[in-house]
């Protein structure tokens, strides 16, 4: 009975780790932070991505990295884009969490209805 007891434990342990969002298992980059006169941009693999615009939190992705070593700092794809391209920034303060879509700064292919709020 406590061999089979423990085999379910098991089963169950397993099946649960399962359901974990690979966010929170899988490996997650930790990118660089660069402040410059106008803005705060993001290195990562020789790429520097500057801030673009808000964006909804609905088109954040799975997250990717967090910057600077801080959990709080998060990174996400930007659903339907090239993360060497478009990424989405968000600090988690719990208070207000505003994600901002970052642009490596080479890309000159604007998705339409997209508008910077930078020079």
């Amino acid at each position: 009975m406590k061999k089979r007891y423990m085999m379910l434990i098991c089963i169950i342990l397993l099946l649960w780790s399962g359901c974990i969002p690979q966010s929170q298992v899988g490996h997650l980059v930790d990118m660089k932070s660069e402040e410059t006169d106008k803005y705060v941009t993001i290195q990562w693999e020789g790429r520097v991505y500057v801030p673009y615009c808000v964006i909804s939190k609905g088109d954040m992705g799975k997250q990717i990295g967090i910057v600077d070593g801080d959990k709080n700092d998060r990174v996400y794809e930007y659903k339907g884009y090239s993360s060497e391209e478009w990424i989405i920034s968000m600090y988690h303060s719990g208070e207000m969490d505003n994600p901002m879509l970052m642009k490596e700064q080479s890309v000159t292919d604007i998705p339409e209805g997209l508008q910077t709020e930078y020079d």
